[in-house]
């Protein structure tokens, strides 16, 4: 995903005539992939070493889904993207 999105922005870049900026930016976009990937494949691995060994697919996508809605909801907090018990109250 991230190839294709990095791909997109350097052709339009490219086609706004501002030079070769796929290749000033590949290293570090692949370092930002690679490191995401990896943290991606070892909390599937945590996850699934968790799981029952019968444990079918759906429940495997709902833990992926779990935990994904917990990481969003972190980097909310971390954002500042919070509300009160007042605000969610009305």
């Amino acid at each position: 995903m991230f190839a294709r999105v990095r791909e997109g922005i350097a052709g339009k870049l490219r086609q706004a005539g501002e030079g070769n900026v796929g290749a000033q930016h590949a290293v570090p976009w692949k370092r930002m992939e690679a490191a995401n990937m990896q943290k991606a494949k070892d909390e599937v691995t945590k996850l699934l070493s968790r799981l029952p060994d019968d444990c079918s697919s759906e429940d495997i996508q709902y833990h992926l889904y779990v935990l994904q809605k917990i990481e969003r909801g972190r980097n909310d907090a971390k954002e500042g993207r919070l509300y009160t018990q007042e605000e969610v109250s009305r």
